[in-house]
């Protein structure tokens, strides 16, 4: 095979979606393949605004990865109800309320990972009692809105942007719904489990 055709042959390959979870593939053909090829496209993913409730009650899923090129989704409420294996919910850039009910039923939550464009937490974006209290990183320098009726103590450290530290930890909602045990993300370490 030839230099060019096998050049080829990889930028073809990374204008495409590689999912880790062929269950997650399989609903994102059936729903986001405008151009029915049976494969999700760079563009497709980023031209989806919403998920709505179609990954509810997928055990499969333990991380969020395939969802990272999903960049104009914005609100995420209620899309992972029932997935009861996961561990990481690493939410991708451009979401910006979480809404309601987001992780109900994940209680195995170990880390949740919410990006510097989140504005609301909204309420009960966990709803389930956690096994054990989560590693949380929000990355976001303003501390972002959070209501009533969240479980008390999600996380048992909170990490946020370094010049935010003070900031959160006078925010009492923050506090409150989430944890008073706030730290600089440059402390964090993947073994800070």
């Amino acid at each position: 095979m030839s230099t060019f055709r096998r050049r080829l042959m990889v930028q073809a390959a990374q204008r495409y979606v590689k999912f880790e979870n062929p269950e997650v593939e399989r609903i994102c053909i059936e729903k986001f393949d405008t151009n029915k090829d049976g494969k999700i496209s760079i563009d497709e993913a980023e031209s989806v605004t919403n998920v709505k409730r179609f990954f509810n009650n997928i055990t499969g899923i333990e991380n969020l990865n395939d969802f990272q090129r999903f960049c104009n989704v914005t609100n995420v409420s209620s899309a992972f109800i029932g997935c009861s294996n996961l561990k990481v919910a690493n939410i991708w850039e451009g979401v910006e309320a979480l809404g309601d009910n987001l992780l109900m039923g994940a209680t195995k939550l170990e880390k949740a990972i919410i990006p510097s464009t989140i504005r609301n937490m909204g309420q009960m974006w966990v709803r389930s009692k956690l096994i054990g209290p989560a590693v949380v990183i929000i990355k976001s320098e303003t501390p972002p809105a959070i209501y009533n009726y969240n479980i008390v103590g999600v996380a048992k450290i909170l990490y946020v942007p370094d010049s935010a530290v003070d900031i959160y930890k006078a925010d009492t909602r923050i506090t409150k719904y989430l944890t008073d045990n706030i730290k600089p993300i440059s402390e964090y370490r993947e073994d800070n489990k």
